[in-house]
């Protein structure tokens, strides 16, 4: 129990050093931004004073236009009813000298000028206070149901269609299958397992003679009847599965098949046959 006590006295004795630690940087940044205060007023003040120069130019010249208005339509009407309404707007137009300019841009000054009550930064002791009014904000947020943007995201126009391992398979089992012919003298070759097949092969399926093909052309045998088009790479292209082929941006490939259902298309590059996606080449 004494040595967790003096853990904990420790603990508090450095949390009270950073506490002073951090309050002492506070306050040198403030009276560093002191020392901006008075320059930065001045500043202020003449642009301010330069603005409210200005606009009391355009008010003055507001009033002229609009005093030179009355008396043309005054004179282009001459209608008992619009006398009087012309009238008092005559004498309103009068009534605003200097004094009601200025004073006018007085108030503006002291609510949004340079003669506003300033609200200079302070340093502020902790108060437990703070603490709930912050986590009554966060949880406000978090209620709000509203969508924050955190970074852009890019999406290409043609998302690339995904295809699943099994799929592929199926496709290239399918070709492979339709590629395959039964060899002459295979029923004597064959164990008792496959007298199946053998059965089905004598009982007149015709037989092939041994064809000398590479496995590239046996698979993608069926796109020979396909025109072959050369082929313009758009995006880059790393290759995830074994019959893919990699793309590099401008360079030309041999597009073997049309697509596919699932966006794939069957090229040919530096000899080697493999799938690629067809968004990613321009024929």
């Amino acid at each position: 129990m004494a040595r967790d006590r003096l853990c904990d006295e420790d603990r508090c004795d450095k949390a009270h050093d950073e506490v002073q630690r951090t309050k002492q940087n506070y306050e040198k940044y403030l009276a560093e931004i002191e020392t901006y205060k008075t320059p930065y007023m001045e500043n202020m003040t003449f642009v301010f004073a330069k603005c409210q120069q200005m606009e009391l130019k355009r008010l003055k010249f507001f009033q002229e236009m609009i005093q030179g208005t009355e008396h043309v339509l005054l004179d282009l009407i001459r209608n008992n009813k619009f006398n009087q309404l012309h009238d008092q707007i005559n004498l309103h137009l009068r009534a605003t000298d200097d004094v009601v300019l200025n004073q006018d841009l007085k108030t503006w000054s002291q609510v949004y000028g340079v003669d506003a009550q300033m609200h200079w930064p302070g340093f502020e002791e902790y108060r437990p206070e703070m603490r709930e009014i912050s986590a009554r904000k966060s949880s406000t947020k978090d209620n709000s149901g509203g969508v924050v943007l955190t970074r852009q995201i890019i999406k290409d126009e043609d998302p690339l269609p995904q295809r699943t391992t099994v799929e592929k398979f199926r496709q290239m089992d399918k070709i492979e299958t339709g590629s395959h012919r039964s060899l002459p003298g295979s029923s004597q070759n064959s164990d008792s397992g496959k007298q199946g097949s053998n059965s089905l092969a004598s009982s007149g399926a015709s037989t092939l003679p041994p064809q000398s093909q590479t496995p590239d052309s046996e698979k993608f045998s069926e796109f020979d009847d396909y025109q072959k088009q050369l082929g313009t790479v758009l995006y880059d292209y790393s290759p995830i599965e074994n019959d893919e082929i990699g793309l590099k941006k401008g360079e030309t490939i041999e597009v073997l098949s049309e697509p596919d259902s699932l966006g794939w298309c069957t090229g040919r590059k530096n000899g080697l046959t493999g799938l690629f996606p067809a968004s990613y080449v321009q024929v």
